[in-house]
């Protein structure tokens, strides 16, 4: 391979390539794959504003720094033959334009090169393809995968970072010797991460396979399948903390995520005991789902008075609204979804505020009073709602630390 084939490869003008080689970053010896990668992550700092000279200033100072990055990306992410585009659509039967949604759905538009793991994908997807399942779905798959596991590659990495590397720092380890170390932790760790992913994708299929195993028992109940795929009925909620921006401004950035932790396990432990799903987390806020009215109540309460019963910890707030919505990409979408962002945000201090169709939905329970709030005009909504302040009966005594 020629500094020109590199060239092709990789974007990088000849010139450029060779000042590179001239620097120390990428030897005279051209291996095709390795150095391709080398140049990419010189492009990769350079667009964060790294130059080239900085990276060989810390290679003298450090050792090879690139190294154990190539090393990572080439052997474990099976980078080691490329294919042209044209060559992948017809080694793996697949026309271009759905394979180009796909490209990017998947995130994959600073890729210029097709690799074996890149053929095994596309292969599966029209193996998926040619079952039955339709290409929408695909799609939808394919952008939560990216999604998802984008956000557990990069907790995997910068965890270690902060967690491992920069302890060593700490420790007064520098230099080569700092390489030395953070790449011998790496290199014991990366054989547990897929391990890792597996398992934990087999607890959530196992969840996930009890769940859809309800959608079919209920089939019957619910009559004909709804016109537009996804389209189902649930109780939405949102759970923030009140004055949190506040709370971590008095009492600083390392506090405040510690109070944010240990809410989050708060929300997490109820969610599970109420067979609700948590759809995302925002700072402090959290989106949940219930196929059951009524389970949204329980934990509603149950996480309000666990809160509640923890001394110097901020009040919560709550909202939930029962209607349609339309599941998308492992999310849910529509208006009963922004009506019930709405309620929550009506809530004061420690209110629990439900509309009208919750409390139709989860029934009347000795447990449970509903104080009426009055009619409520919610922007973009054309009628008034009526809501509700959810607390227990003065009689009841299981709310966390009563008595």
């Amino acid at each position: 391979m020629s500094i020109e084939d590199l060239s092709q490869r990789t974007g990088e003008p000849a010139e450029e390539l060779q000042r590179w080689q001239a620097l120390g970053l990428i030897g005279d010896d051209y291996d095709d794959i390795r150095d391709a990668e080398r140049i990419r992550m010189i492009q990769f700092a350079r667009r964060r504003g790294i130059l080239p000279e900085t990276i060989a200033t810390r290679t003298g100072d450090q050792g090879d720094v690139l190294a154990t990055f190539v090393d990572l990306l080439t052997d474990i992410a099976g980078k080691r033959e490329s294919h042209t585009w044209n060559d992948a659509l017809a080694a793996t039967d697949i026309d271009e334009p759905f394979a180009r949604r796909m490209w990017t759905a998947a995130g994959r538009g600073d890729q210029r090169e097709i690799f074996d793991d890149d053929m095994a994908a596309l292969t599966w997807m029209q193996r998926a393809r040619s079952a039955g399942f339709p290409d929408d779905a695909i799609i939808q798959l394919v952008r939560v995968y990216t999604d998802a596991l984008g956000r557990i590659a990069d907790a995997e990495n910068r965890l270690f970072h902060y967690y491992v590397h920069e302890q060593f720092r700490r420790d007064g380890i520098t230099g080569r010797a700092l390489l030395d170390a953070t790449s011998s932790v790496s290199q014991s760790l990366v054989g547990l991460v897929e391990p890792a992913l597996l398992y934990f994708h087999r607890k959530e299929w196992e969840r996930a396979l009890r769940e859809d195993m309800i959608l079919h028992l209920m089939e019957e109940a619910t009559g004909e399948p709804p016109l537009v795929p996804g389209r189902l009925t649930v109780t939405t909620m949102f759970i923030d903390l009140a004055s949190f921006t506040t709370l971590t401004a008095a009492m600083g950035d390392e506090a405040g995520a510690q109070v944010l932790d240990e809410f989050s396990d708060v929300v997490r432990q109820h969610a599970m005991q109420s067979d609700g799903k948590i759809v995302k987390q925002i700072g402090d806020a959290f989106m949940l789902v219930f196929d059951d009215a009524s389970n949204a109540i329980t934990c509603g309460l149950a996480v309000r008075d666990a809160e509640a019963a923890e001394p110097d910890r901020p009040a919560v707030r709550l909202g939930a609204h029962t209607g349609d919505v339309l599941y998308r990409e492992g999310d849910y979408v529509g208006i009963n979804v922004n009506i019930a962002a709405r309620v929550a945000a009506l809530a004061h201090r420690d209110q629990f505020i439900v509309t009208d169709p919750v409390r139709a939905a989860a029934g009347e329970t000795a447990a449970v009073q509903y104080v009426a709030q009055g009619p409520q005009r919610l922007k973009g909504i054309d009628e008034d709602l009526h809501v509700y302040n959810v607390t227990r009966t003065p009689a009841d005594d299981t709310r966390v630390g009563a008595g």
